[in-house]
């Protein structure tokens, strides 16, 4: 037998929602169910378990054909107090019809720290592999891998400096094919009481894309510059 772990406090969650939707000038209508449920498990030392499920069902009036959509998560979070945090968790999806099956599995993690409220960094990611089961499907297996790393740094007397990096990959063996995206930022932000506030930011975002028949590529940027003026009261 497995003992049960002393806890804080134990929260349990759950709904249901119903939508229909009806097609103009037509008599197909889709029928949708979904229901939910969560549980939050507090326990000693900030430790934290999550566990999230959703359930949807969508029915053609015409055809008597369902698809069904389960998403599940469970995570694990370790936290102290106000100086950061780290989140572990793992999910899995699926969705199926008459014809199709197709389900995955994947990764998260994320984690953050705080400096005495000046210096804030996180990273965070996951990873994930969508399977068809019957091999049905034109596109067949995928790979998603996303990560984001922030950093922002803050004095009162000369404001904020911020840096935001994100990642995206998704590679289908079968079709040959492999999209990468990637996008950096950076911001600096001040505000006086007196004189007002001024936002200066820099985007840079570049694309990759490759097949069979060979690549593709794009690159742009972005600059922008917001002034704040102050707020005068009589």
């Amino acid at each position: 037998t497995l003992p049960i772990p002393r806890y804080k406090q134990l929260v349990v969650s759950g709904g249901y929602g119903y939508r229909e939707d009806e097609v103009q000038d037509s008599d197909v209508k889709l029928y949708t169910h979904l229901p939910w449920g969560a549980a939050k498990l507090y326990l000693p030392e900030q430790f934290l378990l999550d566990y999230r499920i959703v359930y949807g069902y969508t029915k053609h009036s015409i055809t008597d054909r369902g698809t069904e959509n389960v998403f599940n998560t469970v995570s694990l979070t370790k936290s102290w107090s106000k100086t950061g945090g780290l989140r572990v968790g793992y999910d899995n999806r699926w969705t199926s019809d008459k014809i199709d099956r197709r389900k995955s599995n994947g990764f998260l993690f994320n984690a953050w720290y705080n400096y005495n409220g000046r210096l804030f960094l996180r990273a965070l990611g996951g990873m994930r592999n969508d399977k068809d089961d019957k091999s049905s499907t034109l596109i067949g297996d995928e790979d998603y891998t996303r990560y984001q790393l922030t950093a922002k740094y803050r004095v009162d007397r000369f404001g904020s400096l911020s840096a935001l990096y994100q990642g995206r990959e998704r590679k289908r063996e079968e079709l040959g094919t492999r999209v990468d995206y990637d996008m950096f930022s950076a911001e600096y932000s001040v505000d006086k009481e007196r004189y007002g506030g001024l936002v200066l930011s820099y985007a840079y975002y570049l694309g990759k894309y490759e097949n069979l028949d060979g690549s593709a590529a794009f690159s742009d940027y972005v600059i922008t510059a917001r002034v704040i003026p102050a707020t005068y009261r009589n």
